[in-house]
């Protein structure tokens, strides 16, 4: 017995944690040292009046050998014990837990009374448990400064956000997970090559991680040292290195045991790593496919009792989704990779699998809750915005970043010159081909440095933007952080065809340039290389060019295969680091704009205007038609235009009372205005100033809804979150405030009455209609109506038709700023209402032509009263009304949307069932197969919309294939409102260049049904005795107004 109990004492094959007694020591291996946790617990009888006893080891670390961790007993704590101990047996299957022997008397008697008197917290455990996760932190150890001048982030949030978790759920109720990339974007983080990263996350108690692509920025060797120094499990089932040394180095999977649940965890890396590694590191790694390595883990998770399993997967979002569908027995996949902010967790319609991300850089903390009901575990989610501020943290974590913060300032801080103009990066997920200044400057400073004409730089190589004003060392640092070389390289005409051309169709890994410009085609396979041209010329097959470019790319990286026919590079001793340093140090020149890379030859010339700020994206804007839509295209236009205006002939109250001279000159003025603005440079002057000023617009209201909202303000949650409303709100208000203001002093004033001028003299109408017409380009169809109220009571019914088709044909100027900030192209939207004034006039006099007024109606004088005592007067009913608009769109959103999701389920439901039955009747009748119902043809109200609305969207000219996507969103417009249907239009991919331009002028309107009650209930509130003329012109004005807009689309497809 006791030769038995000495071999115990020194090889106990379970891990044990004896609180406050300091004679329980881990093993020293440092890689077997980061695996040591608790699983039977021996609480001192003096200090908690108790004795526990685990019914199980807690964790167990299942390696790839699966080995079993010792723990040496000292003789105090082999005492306490005595010979009975429950350990762990290793098996060739990997681990199992023997039984417990036979305790002394007195011990036993001891344990008995124990576990009756005393509550024990294994068996009556909460089997609750919050999982909080991050990912891609990029060593963001201090926070980020949003564009609004918001703070957002860094370690100090991040780890008192995990410790208020951890102080009101308790820590056995609360796990920590990391999502991959610790360091890499930022001097702090790349500090030591990472290990302040990994100390701060030790301090802050993350329970697991996974490694991510940047994690081997610094090479293997690098890696392994941050693997051994950390004090937490590094996760990665897939990845492997030719000298197996990060096999071992990482753990495949491993259970772990919180809130009464035993948790498998799984770690994945992106089977795209050696390709966008540095290509001396990724060369060397091998990643094996996800689903195969997952399913494996759970098979033999699963056989160790993992009731939870947490897949920890550095592979992008959309891989991810791909995961939780292929593969059965996920419950949790917690993404990185792709920095997306999933705000409510996606959950796979065929698995029940919750996909989660956290965005990038700390900037969120994602929480995810497990419950256990009865034999169920119910999972919820959501993500918390970590604002900048400064936070008080415990002594540990302060000591750990305090003097990295320190030491990296004094080097970073140094202003390296200044920048007239902020540079934005590369936009990220655009599916069309797009370049950016920044890109182009950089490539300029790469050509300048090796002596060459011509560059190129990849998307991924630019992590951020330029500012406007002082350059600082950590501005350029945290723009090219990769420490990568200049090189040139000697490539041939051919090879740097066939660079453009995967170029084309690679996403975010397209190339910058400079002095390139790759011509294109849009067809239905996406774009096709149509035109190359190298500093002006046209591209030679046969000479040999000099580029430069990284090693990075010169080498392979990013997947570049093409330049591995490349003569081998010569180093020109210089980073990329280098050479943005010397182009900021030697001054820029803020009137150099480099001239785009990616010109869609198909779509006609366009002109790219790129995004002056540093959190905004480029955007491409349709101006002219040198090669515009094909000859049928432009025929279909102009078809469309004729066959619009018969339609409203026909429909007319009194056909032979139309005054043709006004039905003409509106058409012609729609042309006109048209003409001017996209055919002209002062009418491109014009649009590309409506972008700036849209997107000033969206600036300066996001400080005042910053100020409220914080960092809820920051708009990185995508088109349709939280933030995105918020945005919204503010935006609606501010304009709103803005355009009352505007109208106080008489700038809108000016505005509207020379357009209503030029409308009343050319088409003779009168001088309320004229200057509701044109006071609808700007305001409100509600709002509008104040302009003429002193008219009201004696206007004609044409009169008033005339006013609500305009108010159904525009849009305010008060939300243009809310649809700019969806995606929608600020400059096609102004233009786009600016046309369908005279248009909506047109029609309108088509529908019921003037018959009670006799005389020249252009009698009536154009008069706008201010209405508002001063300017404070103004702002705060701009205020007051625009906070009562915002309401009002959020509030129609929310019913129908809803709407829109109910009519969607009761159509699919009776097209599915009647398609069934359909095929039942057919299988008896006529012997034709029969069909199960789950797998019965449906339809939802976008096809319905689809077939109602295609010869419209036809008519318009757009592209052949987009004409059914374009005829659903037509139809989303006119039953639903103009706000969904644009957002549908943001999301919907596919669409040529085109086919998007031509719908946003279609879409360009508030003619919809709910705009039916809006006009009656508002107009007739300034005028009471409208209400029967408005009620009676409502659905006419309706078709006008659907009908004024569909011109305007038509008159921009003959002109695009």
């Amino acid at each position: 017995m006791a030769e038995a109990k000495s071999d115990l004492e020194d090889h106990l094959l379970a891990e044990i944690l004896l609180h406050d007694a300091p004679d329980v020591v881990c093993p020293e291996d440092p890689l077997r040292k980061a695996h040591c946790r608790p699983s039977i617990q021996l609480s001192s009888l003096e200090a908690t009046g108790r004795l526990t006893l685990a019914a199980e080891d807690s964790e167990i670390s299942p390696g790839r050998k699966r080995v079993p961790l010792a723990v040496t007993l000292t003789p105090s704590l082999s005492s306490a014990l005595g010979a009975n101990r429950q350990f762990v047996e290793p098996t060739k299957d990997g681990v199992k837990m023997s039984e417990t022997r036979s305790l002394t008397p007195a011990l036993s008697l001891l344990a008995a009374i124990a576990l009756l008197l005393l509550p024990c917290p294994a068996i009556l455990a909460q089997e609750s448990l919050v999982i909080l996760h991050l990912n891609d932190f990029h060593g963001q150890i201090l926070p980020r400064e949003r564009s609004s001048g918001a703070l957002q982030g860094g370690a100090r949030a991040l780890a008192a956000a995990v410790e208020k978790a951890r102080a009101e759920l308790g820590n056995e109720s609360v796990l920590l997970l990391d999502g991959g990339d610790w360091f890499q974007g930022t001097p702090e983080g790349n500090h030591a090559g990472g290990a302040a990263v990994v100390d701060f996350f030790s301090a802050i108690g993350v329970d697991a991680t996974v490694v991510g692509n940047h994690d081997f920025d610094h090479g293997i060797d690098n890696l392994l040292q941050l693997v051994e120094r950390a004090k937490f499990p590094v996760l990665g089932a897939n990845v492997d290195d030719v000298s197996g040394a990060v096999s071992k180095a990482l753990s495949p999977s491993r259970i772990i045991e919180r809130g009464g649940i035993r948790i498998g965890l799984i770690g994945i890396l992106t089977p795209d790593a050696p390709h966008i590694i540095m290509p001396g590191t990724g060369e060397r790694l091998r990643v094996a496919p996800l689903a195969a390595t997952v399913e494996k883990e759970i098979e033999f998770l699963r056989g160790q009792g993992a009731e939870l399993i947490v897949v920890l997967s550095h592979s992008g979002v959309e891989a991810e989704r791909r995961l939780a569908e292929e593969v059965a027995g996920i419950d949790i996949i917690i993404g990185g990779h792709s920095h997306t902010l999933v705000e409510k967790p996606w959950v796979s319609p065929k698995n029940g699998t919750v996909v989660a991300q956290a965005q990038a850089h700390a900037s969120y903390l994602g929480r995810i809750e497990v419950r256990r009901n009865g034999g169920e575990l119910t999972i919820s989610g959501g993500v918390l915005p970590l604002a900048g501020r400064s936070e008080t943290v415990g002594d540990r974590v302060e000591g750990i970043i305090a003097p990295v913060i320190a030491r990296v300032s004094a080097e970073m801080d140094g202003v390296v010159g200044t920048s007239p103009v902020a540079m934005s990066r590369p936009a990220r997920g655009v599916p069309r081909p797009l370049s950016s200044q920044l890109g182009s400057w950089i490539s300029h400073q790469m050509a300048l440095v090796g002596g060459v004409e011509i560059a190129v730089h990849n998307h991924g190589g630019i992590r951020a933007s330029l500012p406007e004003g002082p350059v600082t060392e950590r501005d350029l640092y945290q723009i090219s952080p990769f420490g990568n070389q200049v090189v040139v390289c000697q490539v041939s005409g051919a090879d740097l065809r066939a660079i453009a051309r995967r170029s084309l169709v690679e996403g975010n890994r397209r190339l910058d340039a400079y002095q390139i410009e790759i011509g294109y085609r849009q067809s239905e396979d996406g774009p096709v290389l149509s035109t190359l041209s190298v500093a002006g010329e046209a591209l030679d097959d046969e000479r040999v060019y000099s580029l430069a470019t990284s090693d990075y790319l010169a080498f392979g990286g990013d997947g570049w295969s093409q330049f591995d026919k490349i003569v081998p590079p010569v180093s020109t001793g210089v980073s990329v680091l280098e050479a943005t340093r010397r182009g900021v140090a030697g001054g820029l020149d803020a009137s150099r704009r480099y001239p785009p890379v990616y010109v869609p030859i198909a779509a006609g010339e366009l002109k790219v205007a790129f995004a002056q700020g540093p959190d905004e994206t480029p955007e491409v804007q349709q101006v002219a038609a040198s090669g515009g839509g094909s000859f049928l295209d432009r025929a279909r236009s102009a078809l469309g235009l004729i066959v619009l205006v018969f339609i409203c002939w026909l429909l007319s109250l009194d056909r032979s009372k139309v005054r043709w001279r006004t039905v003409l000159w509106g058409v012609g003025l729609q042309l006109l205005f048209g003409a001017g603005i996209l055919l002209t440079d002062t009418g491109h002057d014009f649009t590309d100033g409506a972008k700036e000023f849209f997107k000033g617009i969206l600036d300066y209201s996001k400080e005042g809804t910053g100020m409220v909202f914080g960092a809820l303000a920051d708009q990185s949650a995508g088109p349709w979150g939280m933030q995105f409303w918020i945005i919204l709100l503010g935006t609606i208000i501010f304009v709103s405030a803005m355009m009352a203001v505007f109208y106080h002093i008489g700038l809108l004033q000016v505005v509207v009455w020379l357009i209503a001028r030029v409308m009343q003299k050319t088409m003779k109408t009168s001088g309320p209609e004229s200057l509701a017409a044109a006071a609808n380009i700007f305001a409100g169809q509600t709002e509008a109506p104040l302009v003429i109220r002193p008219y009201l009571p004696t206007m004609t019914s044409s009169e008033v038709m005339a006013l609500m088709t305009g108010g159904m044909a525009t849009v305010a100027g008060s939300v243009f700023a809310a649809y700019v900030s969806i995606g929608i192209d600020a400059g096609h939207l102004l233009a786009a209402s600016v046309m369908s004034a005279p248009a909506s006039l047109a029609i309108a006099k088509l529908l019921v032509p003037e018959t009670e007024r006799e005389g020249d109606p252009t009698a009536a004088k154009l008069e706008i009263n201010r209405t508002d005592a001063n300017l404070l007067d103004a702002a705060c009913r701009g205020t007051s009304e625009g906070l009562k608009l915002a309401l009002n769109v959020i509030a129609m959103l929310i019913a129908f949307v809803a709407i829109v999701a109910l009519l969607n389920a009761g159509l699919a439901w009776c097209t599915q069932h009647l398609s069934y039955w359909a095929t039942a009747v057919g299988s008896w009748v006529f012997g034709v197969e029969a069909i199960d119902l789950v797998d019965a043809p449906r339809f939802n109200l976008k096809d319905l919309f689809g077939w109602i609305f295609y010869p419209f969207a036809w008519l318009l000219g757009v592209d052949l294939k987009d004409v059914p996507k374009v005829a659903s969103l037509i139809g989303i417009k006119t039953v639903l409102n103009e706000f969904v249907a644009f957002g549908e239009l943001t999301a919907t991919e596919g669409l040529t260049e085109r086919s998007r331009t031509l719908a946003t002028y279609a879409l360009c309107g508030f003619a919809n049904f709910a705009s039916v009650a809006i006009q009656i209930g508002g107009i007739s509130a300034l005028e009471p005795g409208l209400r029967p003329k408005l009620s009676s012109l409502g659905l006419r004005a309706l078709l006008g107004g659907t009908i004024a807009a569909l011109m305007t689309g038509c008159v921009a497809g003959l002109l695009l």
